[in-house]
């Protein structure tokens, strides 16, 4: 068999696995499968063998001509393995099937395991007999030994094969544990050398410890009082136990108070606090926080910020607990002034007349007026997920949108554009908009005023105007030489026709007929009526 490569021959298989073991597990296998068994280590050595045919051990293998044939089968065999192959089937020169399964010790092919002596179809007794006579076997017990090969199916010898795999992982893994095994055993070793040496330094360091923990102690003490913020020390009855150079600032009355209860001598209560979140932590056994009464005796003087960290034994218990105490009255009063400007920059926004909103670089709806959902008749929610383009009307889109982009460039632009609404309305808009700059990122904030009205005025003004042109027009062409009867006084039109001169003129002025009749054809017409007598 050939030998495994000088970088596969740092671990020796014999010495990481017990070989006794698995003979007694190979010897149970085979007697249970009938399929013989053998563990070779990387140099070629057999380390076990188990149920071994006769016909290969008596006479194969004893042999030197058929030999030569098991060797040939044993070499090819570890050579398809050595090239990474999980597994691998060879029918031998002497008629007989053989398999082989890679042994592995963390990356390293440091040995096989071969299983096989047996047939996948029934032998061949011809090529048997010829092979007794051609190597002077004893034809008799040759094909006697024959008959107790086995044969085996390609689904038996799947699942043999799975567990055969099986088996070199348990190999491999028993082997990597014991070579850890030793590995740690011989490390442990060292250690034990190395901290019987340090023994003496750890003795020098511990004492040159104790001065620096001393020295740290006063350090920490230093800090400890040079803290702004308060440090209250309880056990876990809330009697006080220790505090910082602060707190004795803040309730004179502490020097003479140590061991009395936190709520008697901060909060002048003879039961713990309603919001209490030194009592909350010994609870939850984590950090509680809660803004409290910052009282001076019996009056409020601000707003306190008291953070409740649990002190937690070995065992997990709780022993006490520390309080930061923070002084936010200032912050409240600021906050509280930012909320009033806060409400009062809605309440004028929201009185704005027209519609105010605010959006970001990428069109995303940041802020608007209730006014702008009142006219969009959408919600909150819904204006949330849309784009300022919208609400604008299809024509208008794109002069518009050249306008948006106006004002990220140059700071401000307005346009004119119809406003389209949840219900289909389309509103004239005069829409202004202005870019500003808040924490590195461009908003367009944007107002957008109503002109129906003067849109309507101007379209009734230019209604007018045209009518005025019109009537204009048709003066002028009574400004010219008409064609009239000299008797009936009819007015010849230029299709022609002969209209009279009250139709004619009707139909080509503003002017409008009343008719009556003049002295003289009154008097013409008429002779015995005196229709115009002087009063």
């Amino acid at each position: 068999m050939e030998t495994m490569p000088a970088a596969c021959r740092i671990i020796s298989l014999k010495d990481v696995v017990d070989i006794s073991a698995f003979q007694d597990l190979s010897d149970s296998f085979s007697r249970l499968t009938g399929i013989s068994t053998a563990i070779l280590d990387h140099t070629g050595e057999i380390l076990t063998t188990s149920g071994w045919q006769t016909i290969c051990a008596e006479f194969h293998r004893k042999c030197p001509a058929t030999a030569s044939g098991c060797l040939e089968s044993d070499t090819v065999m570890a050579g398809q393995l050595a090239q990474g192959e999980k597994y691998t089937i060879y029918k031998c020169r002497n008629g007989l099937v053989d398999v082989a399964v890679p042994i592995i010790i963390e990356n390293t092919h440091v040995g096989n395991l071969f299983a096989g002596q047996f047939f996948f179809d029934p032998p061949d007794v011809d090529f048997f007999t010829q092979q007794a006579e051609q190597f002077g076997f004893s034809k008799d017990l040759y094909l006697d030994a024959l008959s107790k090969v086995p044969v085996f199916s390609n689904e038996k010898m799947k699942r043999a094969m799975s567990f055969l795999t099986d088996l070199t992982v348990v190999i491999g893994k028993i082997g990597l544990d014991k070579k850890k095994l030793f590995e740690l055993n011989k490390h442990l070793e060292q250690r034990i050398q190395d901290r019987t040496a340090d023994l003496q330094t750890e003795i020098h360091i511990r004492r040159k410890t104790e001065v620096e923990l001393q020295t740290s102690k006063q350090f920490l003490e230093s800090v400890f009082n040079a803290l702004q913020d308060g440090i209250s020390v309880l056990d876990k009855d809330l009697n006080i136990l220790q505090v910082n150079k602060i707190m004795y600032h803040w309730y004179p009355h502490l020097a003479n108070s140590m061991g009395e209860k936190c709520y008697t001598i901060y909060h002048g209560r003879s039961e713990p606090c309603d919001i209490c979140p030194s009592i909350q932590a010994l609870k939850s056994k984590k950090m509680e926080m809660a803004e409290v009464p910052f009282q001076s005796h019996d009056d409020v003087i601000g707003t306190q910020e008291l953070f409740s960290y649990p002190i937690m034994s070995q065992s997990g218990d709780i022993e006490g607990i520390v309080e930061y105490v923070r002084d936010i009255t200032e912050r409240k009063l600021t906050e509280n002034e930012i909320q009033i400007e806060k409400k009062f920059s809605e309440s004028l926004i929201n009185s704005l007349p027209g519609i105010v909103y605010v959006f970001d670089q990428s069109g995303h709806l940041k802020r608007w007026n209730k006014n702008f959902e009142v006219v969009t008749g959408y919600s909150a929610h819904q204006l949330k997920e849309m784009n300022p383009l919208d609400f604008i009307a299809p024509d208008d889109k794109a002069h518009v949108r050249k306008a948006i982009e106006k004002v990220f460039e140059e700071g401000n632009a307005s346009v004119e554009a119809e406003f389209s609404t949840l219900s289909g309305l389309h509103i004239p808009y005069l829409f202004t908009g202005y870019k500003f700059v808040q924490q590195n990122s461009n908003y367009f904030v944007g107002v957008g005023l109503d002109i129906s009205d003067r849109v309507q005025s101007e379209n009734e003004q230019e209604f007018l105007i045209n009518k005025l042109q019109d009537t204009l027009s048709q003066v002028k062409q009574l400004s010219g030489l008409l064609p009239i009867c000299a008797s009936c006084k009819k007015i010849r039109d230029d299709q022609g026709y002969w209209n009279q001169i009250e139709a004619y003129i009707k139909e080509r002025s503003e002017a409008r007929f009343s008719h009556g009749i003049c002295p003289d054809c009154a008097k013409r017409l008429y002779p015995d009526f005196n229709l115009f007598q002087q009063k």
